[in-house]
Parts: C-alpha cells; structure tokens; sequence
C-alpha cells in the first residue's frame, strides 16, 4: 500500500519530466484501485485514464487494467479518442470515509469488491 499513496506518487513525478506519464498496473480481482489513483491525481493536478485490455482465452492472457496519470491532457485526450481508453473522474466530494491515501492513511477494506 505504501507504493499508493500521495506523498509516493509525488515522489514517481519528481523522477519525471513535467509532461511524464505515470503508469499504474492495477489489476486485480478482489480490490478496486481505480479509486485511490484517481482521487491521488487530482490532488496532484494530473489526469487520469483507465486503459484495458481484453483476454485472450487461447493464449491463456487475462483482461488486464492500468491507469495513466500525467498532466499531458492531450495525449490522453488522443489515447480516449482513439478508443483506447476512458477518462476516470475523482470523487467529487472528499469524505472522512474516502480520503486520499497517504503515507500516515490508507484503508485497504474501503476498496474490496
């Protein structure tokens, strides 16, 4: 969990250039992450987009899912019109009950499925 929080994602975008993308591998079956990376890139000020891709039964690949967070708006706004992916939304109200994971807060059983 320490690698989710704000203070970490800060840290990942000081290693990159301003117009960096960060890319967050978050599948996973018995946890919603979509949640924790987008509310932390609103507070970072960047954007984020879901991206997909589908299974492929024969080969024995699963249906994996990553968000790309970066303040590059037009090379997500490209990556959603071409179809490869959708713009995920913060919460539009911080509550006590889902505030932004941080280095001193995180709640793992606030993002069971």
């Amino acid at each position: 969990m320490h690698l989710l929080t704000q203070e970490a994602f800060q840290c990942y975008f000081n290693h990159l250039k301003p117009e960096g993308i960060l890319v967050v591998h978050i599948s996973n079956q018995f946890l919603d992450l979509r949640p924790v990376v987008t509310d932390i890139a609103a507070v970072l000020g960047k954007n984020a987009l879901l991206v997909q891709t589908d299974p492929e039964e024969g080969a024995n690949i699963l249906r994996s899912a990553w968000i790309l967070v970066t303040a590059d708006l037009p090379f997500l706004e490209t990556m959603q019109t071409q179809g490869h992916g959708e713009f995920l939304q913060p919460a539009r109200r911080r509550s006590a009950q889902r505030p932004v994971w941080t280095d001193k807060y995180s709640n793992i059983l606030s993002v069971l499925r």
